[in-house]
């Protein structure tokens, strides 16, 4: 990768080390370091936020633990509406309930 070099006179030149090529002119296709190092804040700013959306979609999908308060008004509303349902139904939903 091409080296910026600054002169005593304070322009400033390119030498890449390993071809033996300087140029006064920024080398096509290269990358200064402060751009290679807004590269890999971007990258990591890319990352933490799919791992921030990946941790919202597991809390978002994990199953949610139901109060009791939630069963007695679900059950008062089952026997309010559905009075087909019997109250042995209701024991084994409760039941059922209880082993999540």
């Amino acid at each position: 990768i091409a080296q910026l070099i600054e002169e005593p006179s304070g322009r400033t030149y390119y030498h890449n080390p390993s071809t033996g090529i300087t140029q006064w002119d920024k080398p096509h296709g290269s990358v200064s370091v402060v751009q290679r190092m807004q590269q890999q804040e971007r990258l990591q700013e890319a990352q933490e936020q799919q791992q921030q959306m990946q941790a919202l979609l597991r809390e978002q999908t994990r199953p949610r633990k139901v109060t009791d308060d939630q069963i007695v008004v679900a059950i008062k509303e089952i026997l309010v509406t559905r009075p087909d349902v019997s109250s042995a139904q209701v024991t084994n939903t409760i039941n059922e309930v209880n082993k999540l």
